[in-house]
């Protein structure tokens, strides 16, 4: 019975680590062709391209109940703090590529604020990507 409750615990925790990193992984992909099409295309460059194409990250999932029997049949809360450190990661890696770094651009095209050339600009945010 216990090791059927483990199992099932690590399961679900594991699965939405895995869809969650499975966003931010899609929309990595995602900033990665705008920042090229960005460095690439010049005054040419759609604005409106900043406004689809990457996925929500769901961050409303704790899987309370998951990690509460997981941590009473191993005695230790580790694996709640794993998550939960993994999750932060998630979510910072996630806002740098659907907001940061779009606004980033969409500022260089629609103001004065940024004063960077487009081409050096998208070279360095490509490179910093890759990184």
């Amino acid at each position: 019975m216990k090791q059927r409750y483990l199992e099932g615990a690590v399961d679900a925790v594991a699965a939405q680590l895995e869809a969650s990193f499975g966003v931010v992984s899609h929309n990595y992909a995602r900033c990665l062709q705008v920042v090229k099409s960005f460095r690439d295309t010049g005054d040419d460059f759609d604005v409106k391209e900043l406004e689809h194409g990457f996925l929500e990250l769901d961050q409303s999932r704790f899987l309370e109940i998951a990690h509460h029997r997981i941590g009473t049949l191993i005695g230790s809360q580790i694996v709640w703090q794993t998550f939960q450190s993994a999750m932060a990661h998630a979510a910072s890696a996630n806002a740098a590529v659907s907001q940061e770094i779009p606004e980033a651009i969409r500022l260089r095209r629609t103001t004065t604020r940024i004063a960077l050339d487009q081409a050096s600009m998208g070279r360095k945010m490509a490179k910093d990507l890759r990184e």
